[in-house]
């Protein structure tokens, strides 16, 4: 059980949660979004899938690989579609050396970059509908083909580069933090000593070919259809 810290000092470790898309009484099958975010550098990646097996957690976490950053820790909170034996072994073998920490039982914090990502990319864009078709989760997973390059490789995020405590005249405690430029995860990514040249030419390559406008139209395009299907 660990937290990890917000001033880590290289990309690779990421929390990771599940965004639940089914009824509130949590009846029946339905999607879910597994949401990986790198703490270093806000890079982001998200895969929908049809209920919470080890296969199609398994599948999820082979999507996850197609991330150009070599991940050095993976941690998840305490449900045991995370922690189970299946999934332990399927880490050793897919991301040999890879640090498995976990969240402290009841301490959702624990996990506060993943829990904020799951509110302002996967909430905010399909709110609390309810998906429970294949079709569904192909179309949340088209979605979040272009969110992977629309937040990733143009949009700017800030990150925090001091926090301490003060006392006001009134003796009242505050946190006061500090945060650097915004720049966008690939920037980030791209300023890390991490990235093989190939990498670096791929992801520089993607960014130079990609139409912003045309990008942005996409996946509006692609989320109204999606939530089209619900009304």
């Amino acid at each position: 059980m660990a937290v990890i810290p917000w001033d880590i000092e290289r990309p690779g470790h990421f929390e990771v949660d599940l965004v639940h898309h089914g009824a509130p009484d949590g009846k029946g099958d339905c999607a879910y979004t597994v949401q990986f975010i790198d703490v270093k550098t806000g890079w982001s990646e998200r895969i929908a899938v049809l209920g919470r097996s080890y296969r199609r957690m398994k599948w999820a976490f082979e999507q996850f690989g197609r991330c150009p950053i070599r991940v050095r820790e993976i941690h998840p909170d305490n449900d045991p579609e995370f922690m189970n034996a299946h999934l332990f072994n399927f880490f050793g073998e897919k991301f040999k050396g890879v640090h498995l920490s976990r969240s402290r039982p009841w301490q959702k914090n624990d996990n506060r970059f993943v829990g904020q990502k799951n509110s302002t990319l996967v909430r905010a864009y399909v709110g609390h509908e309810i998906f429970t078709s294949p079709h569904e989760v192909e179309q949340l997973n088209e979605l979040y083909d272009l969110m992977r390059i629309y937040y990733n490789y143009f949009q700017p995020v800030l990150r925090q580069i001091d926090r301490h405590v003060e006392k006001d005249a009134h003796g009242v405690t505050r946190a006061i933090r500090k945060q650097d430029a915004a720049r966008t995860p690939l920037q980030r990514l791209l300023d890390s000593d991490v990235l093989s040249q190939q990498t670096r030419a791929e992801l520089f390559t993607t960014y130079e070919n990609t139409n912003l406008r045309l990008l942005y139209a996409a996946l509006q395009k692609t989320l109204n259809r999606l939530l089209t299907t619900k009304l």
